[in-house]
């Protein structure tokens, strides 16, 4: 084998077969150092190599007594340096970004004490996907995993079309405007607001109504506690909640059943009868007289 170039030029100076070279780091280490991979700097202070008494070298201390960290050094089938160097607590990957006789190392991974790796940048997995839970995973497989998985999700944006029924635990919120269309859902703002706008307002509503029978039998009624007759053609209605005063009006009518008493007859609110918390009424008959008729109706409108 041919003597590399490094060699032909180096010049051991100071030493002798079967001694140490402890001078002064010369060219002949220089380039031995430099074949095998093995970083020195002027920080050197012992010989890396010894010298048998066959004129043979050996590695008796391959070792870096130096600055920076120890590394051994290698290269992949396309010719790029890389080095394992020790750090304190840290094994770390480096790449040589320099020439092989002044590298420049950069480190593309680590791993401390307790086993955890770190990388300057992302690693390449394999092609196939991940077949346990513990293997590691790429890009391409999360990102297929998780289209599928929203493909069958809701989505918090965009047009879509949900099928079958769903429950919910919770009244979900709409937007705070108005529905615009037919088939868009309403919320209870919505429907409160349209029912306050078509409600009769409460000073038209009947605040008490009764239909009673001539022995003042209630037969239905609102607001109305009992009917009393009180003698031939007069009751006294009493209200569950009264009015706010006696000013309010009512509206009174009746019938009876006999074909033969069906002549002018009236029915009226009985003088100085109205208060606020009951109302005496009457029934006549065309001469002016009390007369019991059949059934009475009585819608009283007014403030509470």
């Amino acid at each position: 084998m041919a003597l590399p170039n490094q060699l032909k030029t180096a010049r051991m100076t100071n030493a002798t077969l079967g001694v140490d070279i402890d001078n002064r780091v010369g060219d002949l280490e220089i380039a031995l150092c430099d074949i095998l991979g093995i970083t020195i700097d002027s920080n050197v202070t012992e010989s890396h190599f010894n010298l048998d008494n066959s004129g043979r070298i050996t590695k008796a201390l391959i070792r870096q007594i130096a600055v920076g960290p120890v590394g051994w050094r290698f290269k992949d089938s396309v010719g790029t340096e890389y080095s394992i160097q020790s750090n304190a607590n840290t094994l770390r990957i480096c790449k040589n970004s320099g020439t092989e006789g002044s590298p420049v190392w950069t480190n593309i991974a680590s791993i401390d004490v307790n086993g955890v790796w770190t990388f300057t940048g992302i690693p390449v997995g394999p092609a196939s996907d991940p077949t346990t839970a513990n293997q590691l995973t790429r890009k391409s497989f999360v990102d297929a995993a998780i289209a599928a998985v929203a493909a069958t999700k809701v989505s918090m944006t965009g047009n879509e079309t949900v099928a079958g029924i769903k429950t919910f635990s919770s009244f979900p919120v709409t937007p705070s405007s108005a529905p615009a269309t037919n088939y868009q859902v309403a919320n209870k703002k919505f429907v409160d607001d349209s029912i306050a706008a078509a409600a009769v307002p409460a000073e038209a509503r009947a605040k008490a109504w009764v239909k009673f029978a001539t022995d003042g039998s209630i037969l239905d009624s609102y607001n109305v506690s009992g009917v009393v007759r009180n003698a031939l053609g007069t009751w006294t209605i009493s209200f569950t909640t009264p009015f706010a005063s006696a000013n309010y009006a009512v509206s009174i009518c009746g019938h009876n059943t006999a074909f033969a008493n069906m002549f002018p007859m009236g029915v009226h609110v009985d003088a100085n009868a109205q208060q606020a918390g009951s109302l005496k009424v009457a029934a006549c008959d065309h001469t002016g007289g009390y007369w019991d008729i059949a059934q009475v109706y009585v819608i009283c409108f007014g403030d509470q």
